[in-house]
C-alpha cells in the first residue's frame, strides 16, 4: 500500500494500518531480545532460576510464572529492551519500512531509562494481564510526557508469539476521533496516573493477526489486550514521534 494511504488510514480514515508484515526471520530475533531481556529480570528476581527459565519456550512462560515476582518484572521500567538490540532492531528490514513510510521519526521514551525504549509484553491466558479499552495519549497526557507541537505520536504493536483472535489486540474503529474528558484519575503502584476505567458499553473489534503481522495506530485510537488461547502472548512495541510535516504532504 502507498505510503500516502498508510498515513491517511491511521490519521484520517481508520486511525490504524494493519498490513505491515515483518518477516519470520526478524520475528524471531524480535523474539530472542525479549527472552533475554526477560531472563534478566528473572535472574535479578531469583539467580537460582536463570537455568530454568532459558530452556522454556516463552509460550510456555505462563506454567512458570508462580516461581518469580511476575509483577515485578513485568512492571514497565522493566520490560524496555537494551539499547544495543535495539540497534539491532534499527537495521531490519522492518524497521526501514518505517523510516520509508514515517521519514525521520524517532522512537520515544516514556520511563526516561533509555533514549529510545523498545517495550516487550506477556499476556498469560486468562489472567488479569491484558490492558483494558484505552487511548495511549491518555498515559502521556495524565503524567505529562509532554511532545512538541507539530508532531504525531504513533505506536507500532508487533505480536511475537499470538493465537490469531484469541490473546493480540483489539481496537475500537475511528475511536482516534472520540474525545473524553476525565473528572477522576487513579495513581498506580509505580506512581503513574491512570484514567479510569472506561464502563461505557464499546464496540471493540479483534485484529486476528498472526506472528509478526504488526498494527500500526494513532495514539488516540483506543484499543486494549486480549488473554485468551492455550498459550503466553508476546508482543513488541515502541512509538514513534513523526513531524507533522511528513504527515501532511500525505494528506492535505
Amino acid at each position: 500500500m502507498a505510503t500516502k494511504n498508510i498515513i491517511k488510514d491511521i490519521i484520517v480514515d481508520k486511525g490504524y494500518h494493519d498490513k505491515l508484515k515483518v518477516s519470520q526471520k526478524e520475528t524471531k530475533m524480535l523474539y530472542g531480545f525479549v527472552k533475554e531481556s526477560l531472563l534478566e529480570g528473572i535472574t535479578k528476581n531469583n539467580e537460582k532460576l536463570f537455568k530454568k527459565f532459558k530452556k522454556i519456550n516463552l509460550k510456555n512462560y505462563h506454567k512458570y510464572s508462580h516461581l518469580v515476582d511476575h509483577k515485578t518484572i513485568m512492571q514497565g521500567k522493566n520490560r524496555i529492551i537494551k539499547p544495543k538490540n535495539t540497534l539491532k532492531i534499527k537495521k531490519m528490514l522492518f524497521y526501514k519500512k518505517l523510516e520509508n513510510i514515517f521519514s525521520g521519526f524517532k522512537i520515544l521514551s516514556f520511563e526516561n531509562k533509555y533514549k529510545d525504549e523498545v517495550y516487550w509484553r506477556i499476556v498469560r491466558p486468562n489472567k488479569n494481564d491484558a490492558a483494558p479499552l484505552h487511548q495511549d495519549f491518555w498515559f502521556w497526557s495524565l503524567n505529562k510526557r509532554h511532545i512538541k507541537n507539530k508532531f504525531t505520536r504513533i505506536k507500532i504493536w508487533i505480536p511475537i508469539i499470538c493465537e490469531k483472535g484469541l490473546n493480540g489486540l483489539r481496537y475500537v474503529h475511528r475511536s482516534h476521533l472520540i474525545k473524553f474528558n476525565f473528572t477522576k484519575k487513579n495513581k498506580g503502584k509505580d506512581g503513574l496516573l491512570r484514567p479510569p476505567v472506561i464502563k461505557k458499553k464499546i464496540n471493540a473489534k479483534i485484529f486476528k493477526s498472526d506472528s509478526g503481522q504488526s498494527f500500526i495506530f494513532n495514539d488516540k485510537l483506543i484499543h486494549g489486550g486480549l488473554s485468551g488461547g492455550k498459550y503466553t502472548r508476546v508482543s513488541l512495541e515502541f512509538t514513534m514521534l513523526v513531524d507533522d510535516k511528513v504527515l501532511r504532504k500525505h494528506i492535505d
